[in-house]
């Protein structure tokens, strides 16, 4: 299959990483030649020492993602190649604040920060937002760009140059706008959350659990768990 039809295909299906800034609007977007993706999740826990406890108390602090990313971007000529860099130095641009227009304040044209780079990021199932419908909010902490010196390079009149293929890398640090977690049923909040594989009760035997309606005692979980 050659890069045009995969890329219309990838299209047409939606199978592509889109990128849009939060604060101005403006968006890019690539097909999805994924090399590496993982998906980390970090809980947090504090440690309370108390007198006479062999174990420290540990409290619940928090649940953190964070999203690692490699996709290739290639050209099957220079005017695509041409296109593929300008959206990614799009893409460079995005990482910066918006800032106020000039103070002018004693002769200075200091401008102070308006708002954060923050952007939302789509890939179809993988990043998403809890519920499916949208993109995934979030901050980019690192972004790389390394083109591919064993492929071609298209040179301009003027000496510089534009790669016919280029990697992408960055980690993505999401921030969720619903919450995400269990009721006090034993249910959660969001089924769709986080890959659009909707959670669907399944009946256990009531000889597995110690509860009459099949749950596990959370008090014993809890104090299994946790010493």
């Amino acid at each position: 299959m050659s890069i045009v039809t995969f890329e219309k295909i990838a299209r047409k299906k939606g199978q592509i990483l889109s990128v849009v800034s939060v604060t101005t609007g403006q968006s890019v977007s690539f097909p999805a030649f994924i090399d590496n993706f993982s998906d980390n999740y970090n809980v947090s826990w504090g440690n309370e020492e108390s007198f006479g406890r062999v174990d420290p108390v540990k409290q619940y602090r928090g649940t953190s993602r964070r999203i690692s990313l490699t996709l290739s971007v290639l050209a099957p000529d220079r005017a695509k190649a041409e296109e593929n860099l300008t959206q990614y130095s799009k893409f460079i641009q995005m990482l910066y604040p918006v800032y106020s227009e000039p103070l002018n304040t004693r002769g200075s044209a200091a401008r102070t920060i308006k708002a954060p780079p923050i952007l939302k990021v789509k890939l179809m199932n993988y990043i998403q937002s809890a519920n499916g419908s949208d993109g995934l909010i979030g901050c980019i902490s690192g972004l790389t760009f390394d083109p591919d010196f064993k492929s071609s390079h298209f040179i301009r009149e003027d000496g510089t140059i534009v790669p016919q293929i280029f990697r992408i890398s960055f980690n993505f640090v999401p921030q969720h706008d619903s919450e995400i977690g269990f009721n006090s049923s034993g249910d959660f909040l969001t089924q769709e959350f986080p890959y659009g594989q909707t959670q669907t009760p399944i009946a256990s035997d009531a000889t597995e659990s110690s509860s009459p309606n099949g749950r596990a005692d959370v008090a014993n979980v809890m104090s299994i768990g946790i010493i």
